[in-house]
């Protein structure tokens, strides 16, 4: 497994959360799921996949991300922050995996960790805190 957090945001997506779990579930050190009120078997369903599920009323997808680091205790190099409706595949898991080893000893900013996601990018915070990306290619 990577030394990654994911972060799947969700409200009533149990006909997704499994294929979504099912794809990162040998890739991801810990899942997370920060769920905004589901009222259907979302919660359950990430559960029986062994992922941590946690209630914060949606604000943004954004707000919903900085909730999980700011309350969670993530202690991984990195964060995935998936929507349920994504899937990672085998190969992707394994090039984004190479990434943060060939990353692995770039300095980090206290308190800045390294975030798989955005546009379709590995994103790593650079010595001031902001983040540059390195596109994955695929």
């Amino acid at each position: 497994m990577a030394d990654v957090t994911a972060i799947i945001i969700t409200k009533n997506e149990e006909r997704n959360i499994g294929d979504c779990l099912d794809s990162i579930k040998i890739f991801a050190d810990r899942i997370l799921v920060i769920d905004s009120g589901s009222e259907d078997k979302t919660q359950e369903i990430a559960r029986s996949y062994g992922a941590e599920v946690y209630y914060h009323e949606f604000e943004t997808h954004a707000r919903q991300r900085n909730w999980a680091i700011d309350n969670l205790n993530i202690s991984t190099k990195w964060i995935l922050r998936l929507d349920a409706d994504e899937r990672l595949t085998p190969e992707l898991c394994d090039e984004l995996e190479q990434l943060m080893k060939e990353h692995v000893k770039r300095t980090l900013t206290p308190g800045a960790i390294g975030e798989v996601g955005g546009f379709g990018g590995l994103f790593l915070p650079d010595i001031s805190g902001m983040k540059e990306p390195v596109l994955v290619s695929g």
